[in-house]
């Protein structure tokens, strides 16, 4: 965090984004129909798990850090799309709860502007695209709204 000047937020962030409050968030507590990785999460943030994994070295958790992710896509490969896409009643609930007209967020990698009805509003649900090597994508609010524009990564 300190190399990039970024600061790390908390799981739900609520700004203000052109007069409509706006939640950010990774988006993986919105996919609670994925009990298993809701489970696994849990696990990943606990404390324990934490000190466990930093007690090791560098090349010890590079190596674990690989084989989570091969086994994470193994994982995700045999699930049904729905359940790890986000639960709609879960994106409603979260933005009632903390006073949002729009949500942005990631994790699912299906790039898309959602609109639909919220206590009467429109409402809306921003998801981000996946970053690759070589490119990726990054939303720009402008007067006109806000607007996906690709980026081109150089290294």
């Amino acid at each position: 965090m300190a190399a990039t000047g970024s600061t790390l937020l908390p799981d739900i962030y609520l700004i203000e984004l052109e007069g409509i409050p706006t939640l950010l968030m990774h988006g993986d507590l919105l996919c609670t129909d994925d009990k298993e990785y809701q489970q696994a999460r849990i696990m990943l943030r606990s404390d324990a798990f934490a000190q466990d994994f930093l007690s090791k070295t560098i090349k010890d958790r590079k190596a674990i850090a690989a084989d989570y992710r091969q086994r994470s896509g193994e994982a995700t490969s045999l699930k049904a799309d729905g359940i790890m896409d986000v639960n709609h009643q879960t994106v409603i609930t979260v933005m009632q709860q903390n006073g949002a007209l729009r949500l942005i967020h990631g994790h699912t990698h299906r790039p898309d502007f959602h609109n639909f009805d919220l206590d009467g509003k429109t409402a809306q649900r921003i998801v981000l695209s996946e970053w690759h090597t070589h490119y990726g994508a990054a939303l720009q609010a402008t007067k006109a709204g806000i607007i996906s524009r690709p980026i081109e990564l150089t290294t």
